[in-house]
């Protein structure tokens, strides 16, 4: 496991990372492949939808681990993931994961994969994320949003996509920056489609007897003050998942791998551990 200590900071991570872990591709996925080793972990990125966004945990754990982390191309519906990302998995030879983490968005992925594929999932982590219920409280206004959306010319949409970067400041400067970055080079195409992925997501009907049958260990990370996922939509979570182990930030916000980098790794350090024993 490696931190990223009193000096490095996630600037310094990141431009390093970028410099050693080029891209690979499969089936039309990009994805970022690091480690070698005997276990796998599978790191499913948040809305912003980029594997290089987890590049924290990829370079905490790649001394011990073999990982892969997708991007998501352009798709909108929840069986498209799937698919790819088992496509991404059979290119890597990899017929089951170790641990596959999931944030957000990400989490919303891993829960259908939970269900579709879940003899290739031995454990799993969902951070700061939600069910398909606690995603669908406000179904009307997603949909309003997302037909909005259509209907704006691309250079006005990436307009407002490149403001709301500029105004995440409560991410701090360097995610800011990324942020900012990333919304440079998106695409209308892109922003719809991860609109209408999370609107598929929403219709599934998901019930806690759902993995009965599944082996693994379940860890939840939620955040106290996460205004992306309130008070109710991370009681939902629970509830649907009651067996699962959980660890509460009281101030991580949305992300606590951007805001509490060290102590995230070592919470999903700590979950390994009790995975292998």
């Amino acid at each position: 496991m490696r931190l990223l200590g009193p000096t490095e900071t996630q600037a310094d991570r990141l431009t390093a990372f970028r410099a050693t872990h080029p891209a690979a591709e499969a089936a039309g996925w990009t994805y970022h492949v690091a480690g070698d080793g005997p276990d796998t972990l599978l790191l499913l990125p948040g809305g912003l939808r980029l594997g290089e966004s987890l590049f924290c945990l990829i370079t905490a754990f790649e001394d011990e681990y073999r990982i892969i982390a997708p991007t998501y191309p352009a798709v909108s519906t929840v069986a498209e993931v799937v698919t790819g990302v088992e496509a991404v998995l059979d290119a890597e030879g990899v017929s089951a994961v170790h641990v596959a983490w999931g944030t957000s968005m990400g989490g919303f992925m891993l829960q259908a994969l939970l269900r579709a594929i879940p003899g290739r999932i031995g454990h799993a982590v969902l951070a700061n994320t939600t069910t398909p219920e606690g995603w669908g409280r406000d179904i009307s206004a997603r949909t309003a949003r997302l037909a909005r959306m259509r209907a704006m010319p691309e250079s006005d949409l990436l307009a407002l996509v490149r403001k709301q970067a500029a105004d995440a400041t409560s991410a701090g400067p360097f995610w800011t920056g990324f942020l900012a970055e990333a919304a440079a080079l998106d695409t209308k195409a892109h922003q719809v489609a991860m609109a209408e992925l999370a609107l598929d997501y929403c219709g599934r009907q998901y019930a806690p007897s759902d993995l009965d049958g599944w082996p693994g260990r379940l860890m939840i990370i939620e955040s106290a003050d996460d205004v992306g996922m309130d008070a109710e939509a991370r009681r939902l979570l629970r509830v649907m998942y009651p067996g699962a182990a959980l660890h509460r930030f009281s101030d991580g916000g949305h992300s606590p791998l951007a805001t509490r980098p060290d102590e995230c790794v070592l919470v999903v350090a700590a979950f390994l551990r009790a995975c292998r024993a």
